[in-house]
């Protein structure tokens, strides 16, 4: 399991990202969850993410900040890891989080495991859940200049994401690839 470890590199990008640090910690304080073009933190938004999931488009797109905890793994693919979460009471109120792995491993993935994450959400009937949040790591800036804002997701109270190690035998092309393609979304749930 790698967590954010404290490295010059991490120190520096933390100072940068106006992340906070809490000495002594093996990993990173929550990060702020930034909607798009505003610099307030946004709040966890269940609520409304069930709104754009049960009212909006396929392929309806918004910043979400969520919080649940996991249902099931739905997915893990050389370059993603994908699990369900439960952010509301009914047992149809789920969210598929697409977590790139170029960001960190995540510990072992189990039920009822408490889940935080900031990102962007798609309404899509591709997924299992008929929605997704991705893009929920830190932004490098190598795949969009760095105007994507940044994202992550907590599990049991330990943040991932926030670390940019692409994994051996991946190109960079691979990891861009699914942003780049107008489909992406139709590789995530290809059986």
């Amino acid at each position: 399991m790698n967590r954010v470890l404290v490295t010059g590199q991490w120190l520096r990008r933390m100072a940068v990202g106006g992340f906070l640090f809490l000495a002594g910690a093996v990993h990173a304080a929550v990060p702020p969850c930034l909607e798009n073009g505003n610099s307030s933190a946004l709040p966890v938004n269940n609520g409304q993410v069930l709104e754009f999931k049960q009212k909006g488009k396929n392929q309806f797109q918004a910043r979400a900040h969520v919080q649940g905890r996991l249902v099931r793994i739905t997915q893990v693919r050389k370059t993603h890891q994908q699990f369900e979460i439960q952010i509301g009471p009914r047992p149809q109120d789920t969210l598929e989080v697409v977590y790139n792995v170029a960001f960190g491993d995540l510990p072992s993935l189990t039920p009822n495991l408490q889940v935080e994450a900031c990102g962007d959400y798609i309404t899509t009937r591709q997924s299992p859940s008929g929605a997704i949040i991705h893009w929920v790591h830190w932004n490098p800036g190598d795949r969009d200049g760095g105007k994507h804002e940044h994202g992550y997701v907590m599990l049991d109270g330990v943040v991932y994401g926030q670390e940019y190690n692409r994994p051996h035998g991946i190109s960079p092309l691979d990891l861009t690839a699914d942003y780049l393609n107008p489909d992406f979304l139709s590789d995530f749930f290809r059986n």
